[in-house]
């Protein structure tokens, strides 16, 4: 088999993508990535980085937004391992009752 046939075989058969990356190079896509970066640098700017060493380290911070929880919520969070704790420990308790 010839270097062409197996080629276009290959291609038949969708072993072998022939990408047009011509399109990431139009006005209106590169337009367009440009926006999506300026938004996303806007997003970061408005939130705050929750690695940052000059946060308050006793406030819990949203990953996500860098926002941070207000006390409720960060009473609620700091109590989950001492919770999961003692509802586990009943849990087996329940359960050796039962056997």
């Amino acid at each position: 088999m010839n270097d062409i046939t197996k080629a276009s075989l290959q291609e038949m058969t969708g072993l072998i993508n022939n990408e047009d990356v011509t399109s990431e190079l139009r006005p209106r896509r590169v337009q367009r990535d440009n926006d999506d970066l300026k938004k996303v640098l806007k997003q970061i700017q408005e939130t705050n980085n929750p690695f940052d060493r000059n946060l308050a380290p006793e406030t819990l911070y949203n990953i996500s937004t860098g926002k941070g929880a207000n006390e409720e919520i960060r009473k609620s969070l700091l109590e989950v391992p001492t919770k999961g704790k003692d509802r586990h420990n009943e849990c087996m308790s329940r359960a050796w009752t039962i056997l």
